[in-house]
């Protein structure tokens, strides 16, 4: 077998005093360990050999002259990632990247363990804060309508999974079942890196290799799979809350790639639509018709999923999704006028172009184009945008299909 190799991404920008490191353990999407890798991500961060508690752990951040740690449970595309994330001052102390490193080691090789199983304190703390915030989900109304309309069109598939797992999983957990699943993990999974910040590449490169080298493994194949499907009439779910305003969810699929000219077409079709607040469904459904609260769409891009989310007074909900309806069959018609589709330009390439103000959002995107495995600059995507027609818009219009249709069914009616 040829050496174990490491993925590395750095994107060094001396423009911030700060740098910011990510450790990526990335898995596909599996409702039999979906929950085990969410509470591995809350375990691993909560202590170890060295740093036996969380006190002990943001003592340690404190003397690295402030930095920011975190350990947390992501998902992309079909994809559970757990990142150790770690930000910290590099300018202040050529010594800090190299204790970053260190840290990142410590948490990932050192988890605190008694006799083949994880600190019982440890666990049951992160067992329970787990449960708390999966029986949380509901009380933000909007994220949970997402939620479950997620789940309802993507039942059959890895998308529909909850990445923070299931209550009733954690029943089956206990610390030595999670301990064996930890190392069958950083036994089985590419270890990845992405840094952002004003950075020491090489350093950073040897330190990783120096430190990480053990723990690296077979890369896991990580493209996207999108598989074409027959459009049918949309299924309508609800669930009835006692709320004052209701939530609606529509999810769209448009079968397409989730890249390139594509792509490009899809990040415009979404922001003539209702990405902005000159958008079609902002001024026609919320403006000019009154019937919303809000009313605004989105893309899951691994998926070519695109979703539109409205909170409306229970009384209109039918005749808020009509109006939607409309809105999407007018840009299908080519009713897209050039002022339409330069408003929405400008607003997406200032929205993308403002990512370079954040290291979290560098290192969200770079990651993101690395995973789909797509080999576009930032520059690219904009410059992309700018040569997007009226034509390539209602072109894209004209694949997306109503998969699925969730309602929050408010009780109360104002």
């Amino acid at each position: 077998m040829g050496e174990k190799t490491l993925n590395i991404k750095i994107i060094p920008d001396k423009k911030f005093k700060t740098s910011t490191i990510c450790l990526m353990l990335r898995r596909e999407l599996k409702r039999e360990e979906a929950t085990k890798n969410a509470l591995l991500a809350n375990v691993l961060g909560a202590g170890t050999l060295k740093y036996p508690s969380l006190y002990e752990i943001n003592k340690y951040m404190e003397e690295l002259y402030g930095a920011i740690f975190q350990s947390l449970i992501v998902k992309k595309g079909e994809f559970q990632i757990i990142r150790l994330y770690i930000e910290f001052a590099s300018t202040i102390d050529n010594n800090l990247l190299e204790k970053a490193v260190e840290f990142l080691h410590e948490v990932f090789f050192s988890p605190l363990v008694d006799n083949e199983r994880f600190s019982k304190k440890i666990f049951e703390n992160q067992k329970n804060m787990l449960r708390d915030t999966i029986s949380e989900r509901i009380n933000d109304k909007g994220s949970y309508a997402r939620l479950k309309c997620i789940e309802h069109m993507c039942k059959d598939e890895p998308f529909g999974i909850h990445a923070d797992g299931y209550s009733e999983d954690l029943d089956l957990i206990d610390e030595k079942v999670l301990y064996e699943h930890y190392k069958g993990i950083i036994s089985t999974t590419q270890v990845e890196f992405v840094a952002s910040g004003n950075i020491d590449a090489d350093k950073f490169t040897n330190l990783v290799n120096e430190k990480f080298k053990r723990g690296a493994s077979t890369c896991i194949e990580v493209v996207e799979q999108l598989q074409p499907r027959i459009q049918k009439e949309p299924i309508r779910h609800e669930e009835v809350l006692n709320i004052n305003q209701s939530k609606i969810c529509m999810g769209l699929r448009a079968d397409c790639d989730y890249k390139g000219k594509d792509f490009y077409s899809f990040l415009m079709l979404n922001e003539v639509l209702g990405g902005s607040g000159n958008s079609k469904l902002f001024m026609n459904v919320r403006e000019k018709a009154s019937l919303c609260y809000e009313v605004f769409s989105f893309l899951f891009r691994a998926k070519s999923i695109l979703m539109i989310q409205s909170g409306v007074e229970t009384k209109n909900i039918d005749l808020a999704i009509e109006k939607v309806n409309e809105q999407i069959q007018s840009i299908k018609d080519g009713d897209v006028s050039e002022d339409e589709l330069y408003m929405a330009k400008q607003s997406l390439i200032s929205g993308l172009s403002s990512i370079t103000d954040s290291q979290g959002r560098i290192l969200d995107f770079n990651y993101t184009q690395y995973i789909l495995n797509d080999s576009d600059t930032l520059k690219d995507i904009i410059h992309g945008i700018e040569n997007v027609s009226v034509a390539d818009v209602v072109a894209h219009a004209n694949m997306l299909y109503t998969d699925t249709i969730y309602i929050l069914r408010g009780e109360k009616n104002e």
